[in-house]
């Protein structure tokens, strides 16, 4: 199917030109009205590409030019040229282009009479002595992609001379309308568009540039309203459903985005858009197959305007591409401990939402000068359901410690998660994993078994948010519990920049503590001056009604496509524990406890560089200080995806 591509301005030596590219030749009809004067181009069985629009013009005779889908059912693609004045004109073909030359010199225009000039021919703005059905003429909208969104501008109805002023009126208040949203005056905007619509209420042109208007100064709930009333006196306004579409989708209401949006898929001339749109929900709601399909589809259709479908298209294609990653890192702390950490992971998605990986990292610490090696490795297969919005993990792995003989365990993890509309995710997690984080743990193996609940919110317009309540339970039947939640709230959220900020509050509380002598055996006995009652925790730490809030931050930075930057870092405002402390007291050394504060926080930054050819660079690194130790760690991914053959077409 014939697409208009391209609608351009060109200067000549005899006044301006307007040069229109369609994919294929196709030939126009012409029509010639007045009041206001105009000239009209349609193009049978084509439809307009997504990223046309109009064009404001005011020079050389020409007041604006407009274009879009004027019948969608065989469609009809209109160009609308608005005259200052009636002007002489000459419609030159060249391949798949079709040029439109104005002349300088006036001619009077009959103001009644409407045809079809014969194309491609030299003419003259004068009344063609044909008889045309009035009723026929219908609004129609052009796309526009100014901030994603469609935005259009409807060719005003042909009318006879007695209504000429109050389509001149409307026209202009448009075009005023649009101006000011465009340089971001949207109250001006907003106010000019509801005296417009309070005089003529059913005029769909008017109310969806009011709702688009109200959506760009952020009033979701009045936009919706205007595209509700809009859409009871204009159901079949197929420019109507993309953008309402459109909007509903990216505010997170992704039922009723779909209710609208489904219709146009049996409509050839909204078809390609439709699944566009459709194929970013499902992106949105991780069912990557139907996302695929849909992009796929649209992308058959329209292989050369179709920007959204072909880069979230390359997002699916690469995150489901067969993968490897290599790591390494280093951390150290003031117990003392230090480690330095490689690593070997690789992935393989045999569907879109199937992912088997395996990784094996060995580690080297040193405490005191003496080395440790401690080696773990594991496969997991993760999954997603979207018909039951189930997402499912299992892994299973080894844990190796190599001093004083090699000793090996097992390690798992099962994840069983349900997705909510609204971003909210319900999940479970059971694991037993080596607990690594005290200089004793790595002389006495430690495993933990861990079952936590959480709920997560994810909203597409910045809000994040996590609580959990979980326990871990230690070899020694003693069992830790910790409740938590955190809440980060959009401050700036655009493409390139998102800043949040927050609240975190946890609590933790161990059964029992593990607090005990550092030097268990000393040549003086309790309460002689010289015995050493330093603690430390040993075989790990235990939290005794230890309650944090912290004010917590996120940054994210995009300055170019494939680098991106993030920051993030809390600092506690108030956190209270009962601080063990050893006393000598009857010949033995007694725990007590003490009410402290303290101010833990932490800092957090990495930078992904993707240098091409499916390859990545991650450096991170982090700082921070707890309840019992301060820390710094360091490491870099590199990350490499293979191509797909597909991916490489797109």
């Amino acid at each position: 199917m014939p697409t208009i591509r391209r609608v351009a301005i060109l200067d000549s030596e005899n006044g301006i030109e307007v040069e229109i590219t369609s994919s294929q030749p196709v030939a126009p009809q012409t029509r010639v009205l007045s009041g206001p004067d105009r000239i009209v181009i349609d193009f049978p069985g084509a439809v307009p590409a997504g990223h046309l629009k109009g064009l404001t013009v005011n020079q050389g005779g020409i007041k604006a030019v407009r274009a879009g889908l004027f019948e969608s059912n065989p469609p009809v693609t209109r160009v609308v040229l608005d005259l200052a004045a009636p002007s002489e004109y000459q419609l030159v073909p060249s391949g798949n282009t079709i040029i439109v030359k104005l002349g300088s010199a006036p001619v009077s225009v009959a103001p009644e009479p409407r045809g079809v000039l014969p194309p491609l021919t030299p003419g003259r703005l004068s009344a063609p002595n044909v008889k045309v059905d009035f009723e026929r003429e219908k609004d129609f909208g052009v796309a526009s992609r100014q901030l994603m969104l469609l935005s259009p501008i409807v060719a005003p109805p042909d009318v006879s001379p007695a209504t000429t002023g109050s389509q001149v009126k409307t026209q202009d208040v448009l075009l005023e309308a649009q101006r000011l949203r465009d340089v971001g005056d949207f109250n001006a905007a907003a106010k000019l568009l509801r005296t417009q619509i309070a005089q003529k209420p059913d005029d769909g042109e008017v109310a969806r540039l009011l709702a688009q208007t109200l959506y760009w100064h952020k009033d979701i709930a009045g936009a919706q309203a205007v595209y509700d009333t809009a859409f009871v006196q204009h159901p079949e306004d197929t420019t109507l459903r993309l953008q309402y579409g459109r909007m509903l989708a990216e505010t997170g209401k992704r039922a009723r985005a779909r209710e609208l949006l489904s219709p146009l898929l049996g409509i050839s001339a909204t078809r390609v858009e439709a699944e566009t749109l459709l194929g970013m929900l499902a992106y949105w709601d991780s069912d990557l197959t139907t996302a695929r399909r849909f992009f796929d589809a649209a992308l058959e259709s329209d292989p050369n305007h179709q920007e959204e479908a072909r880069r979230l298209l390359r997002e699916i294609l690469t995150s489901t591409a067969p993968w490897v990653r290599i790591s390494s890192g280093g951390w150290h702390d003031d117990q003392p401990l230090n480690r330095l950490a490689l690593g070997l992971e690789a992935g393989w998605f045999p569907t879109p939402l199937t992912k088997l990986s395996a990784r094996v990292q060995p580690m080297q610490y040193w405490i005191d000068g003496a080395p440790r090696t401690v080696g773990v490795s594991e496969i997991a297969v993760a999954h997603y359901a979207p018909r039951a919005r189930l997402e499912t993990e299992l892994a299973a792995g080894s844990v190796l410690r190599a001093q004083n003989g090699n000793t090996w365990d097992w390690t798992g993890r099962a994840v069983l998660g349900f997705r909510l509309p609204g971003g909210v995710t319900l999940r479970g997690r059971i694991e037993r994993t080596p607990y690594l984080y005290t200089k004793s743990s790595l002389d006495t193996p430690v495993m933990v078994q861990t079952a936590a609940g959480l709920v997560h919110w994810d909203d597409p317009r910045g809000w994040l948010g996590e609580a959990a309540y979980q326990q871990e339970r230690y070899p020694d039947d003693n069992t830790i519990r910790t409740e938590y939640g955190w809440l980060l709230a959009p401050v700036v959220h655009h493409s390139i920049v998102k800043i949040q900020a927050g609240y975190a509050l946890s609590a933790s509380n161990a059964n029992q503590s593990r607090f005990v002598l550092a030097q268990v055996n000393q040549p003086y006995p309790p309460g002689d001056p010289r015995f050493n009652t330093a603690g430390i925790y040993a075989p790990y730490y235990t939290p005794s009604h230890l309650v944090t809030h912290s004010a917590i931050a996120a940054f994210t930075l995009e300055p170019s496509r494939g680098v991106t930057l993030h920051l993030n870092g809390s600092y506690a405002v108030r956190a209270t524990d009962d601080a063990p402390f050893l006393t000598a007291s009857g010949g033995q050394a007694v725990l007590s406890t003490y009410a402290r504060s303290f101010f833990p926080w932490n800092v957090r930054a990495s930078l992904a560089i993707a240098l091409g050819d499916g390859l990545t660079l991650e450096p991170t690194g982090e700082v921070g200080h707890t309840a019992f130790y301060s820390w710094a760690t360091g490491g870099l991914q590199i990350t490499y995806h293979f191509k797909t053959a597909r991916g490489t077409a797109w």
